[in-house]
């Protein structure tokens, strides 16, 4: 019995969703709620970097997913800008930490 659930389709729809290219999409950051993977993405465009959002979230179930997964979604980026995107990930978040607030600035 076939679930109607294909793989390749989901992958295909996801490359076709905003980011443009044949590359594969991979996640930077998952981010525990919605303000910090929206700061996530602000910061990485701001530096010339495509990257979306991908909530995990159901829509009307109020975070019954994050039950399943503990992240509220993923930061993704095409495959090419990977390295760079951690590295400006990694410096916002050690900021974070150190100041206790949110910086998107560099």
């Amino acid at each position: 019995m076939e679930s109607g659930y294909d793989r390749e389709d989901e992958v295909e729809r996801q490359r076709g969703d905003g980011l443009e290219g044949d590359e594969d999409l991979v996640s930077v950051y998952s981010a525990p709620d919605e303000f910090l993977a929206l700061s996530v993405k602000a910061l990485l465009e701001e530096a010339g970097i495509e990257a979306e959002v991908r909530s995990c979230q159901i829509p009307w179930y109020d975070g019954i997913a994050k039950m399943m997964r503990p992240a509220w979604g993923e930061v993704v980026v095409l495959a090419r800008d990977r390295d760079r995107s951690m590295e400006l990930v990694d410096a916002f978040l050690s900021r974070q930490s150190t100041t206790g607030e949110p910086s998107i600035e560099e």
